[in-house]
């Protein structure tokens, strides 16, 4: 759960899991209000005024990416998913928005040039999404946030102790860059670099909660944060040409951060 202030003695809680869509574990809200409210007075004493508002709810799609480059499907002909529905989620920021933000420019121009120019097929629309390399990368540690049978039930928080303590032990801007969704090549590779030493069995958690597919895929992803980063540093966004292709504006909106 997180906690956000809302004003006067108010604030907000988020209540959120991860879980597969097949998988056989309770995902009604009613119990995971029960699990919450069960709980609570374990690490929060509630006060004398103490009342519930407004309980809201929703279901917030996401994908464990698994490539070189957006693997997520997010439009079709004439159709187009955007936010949250495009499920480009960070596991870490819960939602889509900082990203979507980011790319706010690079949305609206395409969808203009889309519209303008009648680039409404799916090959066409697919390329106007928020997707980033660096989240996409970081979407990995989205595995150790859903539970399993085979894991143990502290396992999900032992990992999350886990990164937490690196995040306190590495330099701040490092953390800021992660939970902001702007995080360098530099710093993660700081960060991976820093798990073994300070958590020697940190690759036991790795093996037992990814697998050997998992990591595969870790691989493989990072391989593709890599090479975009490699061209990000060739190319230099300029001004948008008069007469741009559709295909152009694409590659300066990929590559120019």
């Amino acid at each position: 759960w997180e906690g956000f202030p809302s004003g006067g003695t108010e604030y907000v809680t988020y209540l959120f899991f991860y879980d597969e869509i097949n998988s056989e574990r309770d995902k009604s809200l009613l119990n995971l209000y029960e699990i919450y409210f069960k709980t609570l007075h374990d690490y929060k004493k509630p006060g004398d005024d103490f009342d519930i508002g407004r309980p809201a709810f929703g279901v917030i799609p996401s994908i464990l990416h698994a490539g070189l480059s957006n693997m997520r499907r997010t439009a079709s002909d004439n159709v187009i998913s955007l936010g949250d529905a495009a499920a480009l989620s960070s596991p870490l920021t819960y939602c889509g928005f900082g990203s979507f933000v980011r790319n706010l420019e690079r949305t609206t121009t395409l969808l203009k040039t889309a519209l303008d120019g009648n680039f409404l097929k799916e090959k066409f629309l697919k390329k106007i999404n928020a997707y980033e390399p660096h989240v996409s990368l970081m979407a990995n540690f989205a595995a150790f946030l859903v539970g399993k049978k085979t894991y143990k039930p502290s396992a999900v928080n032992s990992a999350m102790n886990m990164f937490m303590d690196v995040l306190a032990k590495v330099p701040r801007h490092i953390g800021e860059e992660i939970f902001r969704d702007t995080v360098t090549w530099r710093s993660y590779q700081d960060v991976m670099q820093a798990v073994p030493k300070l958590h020697p069995t940190s690759y036991n958690i790795l093996f037992e909660q990814h697998g050997a597919r998992g990591l595969f895929w870790w691989a493989v992803n990072f391989a593709g944060f890599s090479w975009h980063e490699a061209k990000a540093r060739l190319f230099k966004r300029g001004n948008a040409a008069e007469g741009e292709s559709f295909g152009a504006k694409v590659r300066r909106f990929e590559l120019g951060r």
